[in-house]
């Protein structure tokens, strides 16, 4: 059986498959629908709490492919305002998506209660601030950019080893889950890569680990369907994340 908690949420075999709404506080970010300002995002987060999410996961850097580089001042003057005003307004698990140890650990002093690090740990001092703050943490596998790898067989290899690291750093092993990383996040990744890696995706019980499928609206869907605009992706969207649900993925990451 895998068991684990994000935040106060238990996640796994044993609990039914819990929803993260997506707010990005990054005008960059690749589907619009998901944009908010800094005093729009309690509005969304309170549509997504109605409409059935478990946890919100807020971000305020855009990792779409050829989106600029966005300084940590920028980071924390979007961030830290929504963060706040859906804390004091809004009784519900929230993760930050930040790839800074910096913003990590002011985040959960906050009263945040995970970070989802897409980037795999790459900031050194990443576990060791979430350990801090006794956090939940998401590992997405990435080696030097997020997303980069290609096959199932080295982003399990990579996710085994990070989540070993963030152990040693003292994150509470029930509070980690992983992301395989579907998406376009480099050149070379193909669709057929992110077909396959949802295909295998049963393989990664081997972690021991809650999964967590972010395939919301992603260009491989876009891909098969023909459809170039991700707001047409929704059917697309809900096709895969019932596959990936059933091979046993136990948190959807959807916009």
């Amino acid at each position: 059986m895998i068991e684990g908690i994000l935040g106060r949420v238990p996640v796994g075999d044993g609990q039914s498959v819990r929803l993260m709404g997506i707010i990005n506080l990054s005008r960059e970010s690749f589907y619009k629908g998901s944009v908010a300002g800094p005093h729009e995002a309690l509005s969304l987060a309170e549509a997504m709490a109605e409409q059935g999410a478990d946890m919100i996961d807020l971000g305020a850097v855009s990792t779409a492919p050829g989106s600029p580089n966005i300084s940590e001042a920028v980071e924390r003057e979007r961030l830290f305002p929504a963060l706040k005003d859906i804390l004091d307004n809004l009784d519900i698990t929230v993760s930050i998506d930040t790839q800074r140890s910096a913003i990590a650990g002011d985040a959960l002093s906050c009263g945040a209660a995970c970070i989802n690090d897409v980037s795999g740990l790459s900031d050194p001092g990443m576990a060791a601030s979430v350990a801090e703050y006794d956090g939940s943490l998401i590992i997405m596998a990435s080696r030097k950019r997020p997303g980069d790898l290609l096959y199932l067989n080295e982003i399990i290899a990579l996710l085994g080893e990070r989540v070993r690291i963030a152990e040693q750093a003292g994150v509470c092993p029930a509070k980690i889950s992983v992301d395989p990383g579907i998406g376009k996040w480099v050149p070379e990744k193909t669709p057929a890569h992110d077909l396959a890696i949802l295909d295998g995706m049963t393989r990664l019980r081997t972690l021991g680990r809650p999964v967590v499928a972010a395939l919301s609206r992603k260009s491989f869907i876009g891909d098969r369907l023909h459809k170039p605009d991700p707001f047409q992706r929704l059917d697309g969207t809900l096709a895969a994340t019932a596959i990936a649900v059933y091979l046993g993925a136990h948190i959807v990451r959807t916009h």
